[in-house]
């Protein structure tokens, strides 16, 4: 039986058969027309459509003396959907890891700090998605849940260990603010923010105090942005914390897919 997902991913493995596909994505056209952004024979080109035709991504029709190529999606959403599935078991499995880590440390007599995680995986750089965590011009168009919008007037930021980010999230219903300061404990780019929220002369486990690391994890191409929590908030809290982080980091997904759509 015929592998279809490795024909694929074989068929993607060379970035001249990925350019012609990107083209092809804008309409059908002839072997001339797929040769013109290229250094190579036609020769050339015309073996990189018998692959993709193999691989069942491309059609070859005939008008006239003319054989236009037409892009064939289904082998790519299959390959889309492969990618999706594993893309969300290993945010899972990162999240069991977190778990099972915590379930390790050593019990002591006063209760330990309650713990979440969220995560996502971005198609966007390393690099870029920690500077949009750091730069108020970035952060003023994603930060916060659903619901608010964190204007740039009413933000500053001083990303040093020991420095102070101040914000004010505003109700897109009511116009209610919910001004926030956190402290930065590290900076460690492109690698790793630390930041202290609430009463930074407490300690961690105090109440009304939380601490919050973001690590940020290259994968084949992709960035794997992991956020943990701890405080003593109560379950509650914690739970409305969660859903709020897992909003906040949908809209920086939204924010950086228009932004690297923009700039193609």
């Amino acid at each position: 039986m015929t592998d279809t997902l490795s024909t694929t991913f074989a068929a993607l493995a060379d970035p001249t058969r990925r350019e012609i596909l990107q083209r092809l994505a804008r309409g059908e056209a002839t072997v001339k027309e797929l040769l013109e952004p290229f250094d190579i024979t036609a020769q050339a080109v015309s073996r990189h459509l018998r692959v993709l035709e193999q691989a069942g991504l491309i059609r070859r029709g005939r008008t006239g003396k003319w054989r236009p190529c037409t892009l064939e999606p289904a082998p790519l959403g299959e390959a889309t959907g492969w990618i999706g599935h594993n893309r969300e078991m290993w945010l899972t499995r990162f999240e069991r890891l977190d778990a099972a880590v915590g379930r390790l440390r050593p019990d002591t007599t006063r209760p330990g700090p309650r713990e979440f995680t969220v995560g996502r995986v971005f198609d966007a750089p390393r690099r870029e998605l920690f500077r949009a965590w750091i730069e108020p011009e970035r952060l003023a168009g994603w930060f916060g849940p659903h619901g608010v919008s964190t204007p740039l007037s009413r933000m500053s930021i001083d990303a040093r260990p020991g420095g102070h980010w101040r914000m004010s999230m505003v109700s897109e219903a009511d116009g209610t603010e919910f001004p926030s300061e956190m402290t930065y404990h590290e900076v460690v780019e492109p690698e790793r923010l630390v930041f202290g929220w609430g009463n930074f002369d407490a300690t961690p486990t105090d109440e009304g105090t939380a601490v919050v690391t973001v690590h940020f994890t290259e994968l084949h191409g992709q960035c794997v942005v992991q956020l943990r929590q701890s405080g003593s908030w109560s379950d509650a809290r914690n739970a409305n914390v969660r859903t709020g982080w897992s909003e906040t980091l949908e809209r920086l997904d939204h924010y950086t897919a228009s932004a690297y759509t923009a700039n193609a």
